[in-house]
């Protein structure tokens, strides 16, 4: 294990990079479980606009502020219960923590992180 830096940097539309969690794995009718070893998924960032639309369904779409960071996964992928705190890296960089989704995972609706250049010097100042 080692320290990985925050970034500071704003990341824009279409960017890739990776989060890992320990969250369950599969959900439906059948009861979620809980990963057993650490899972790690591919991402692409996408607008909030779209993020936005895609949540007008659900009367989330509101929550989806500048301070956030939307992104989609692979068919049938994406955070899920116990995720929570969840980092998304970039160039081995910190640069959202999970705020929420909803359920069911997997439901091909984005995943919502803050975007830590907004909350970087809080984090150094309780740090």
């Amino acid at each position: 294990m080692q320290p990985i830096p925050l970034s500071n940097e704003n990341i824009g539309v279409g960017v890739e990079g990776s989060f890992a969690g320990w969250g369950f794995v599969g959900y439906g009718p059948v009861l979620p479980r809980r990963a057993t070893i650490l899972q790690k998924m591919p991402f692409r960032t996408i607008s909030n606009d779209q993020c936005r639309d895609m949540y007008s369904v659900t009367h989330r779409g509101q929550f989806v502020v500048d301070q956030k960071i939307c992104i989609l996964s692979g068919p049938r992928q994406s955070v899920c219960g116990g995720d929570s705190g969840t980092p998304l890296v970039v160039n081995g960089q910190v640069v959202g923590v999970l705020s929420w989704r909803t359920n069911p995972c997997g439901d091909g609706l984005p995943d919502v992180f803050i975007r830590v250049s907004e909350v970087r010097d809080w984090i150094f100042s309780v740090v």
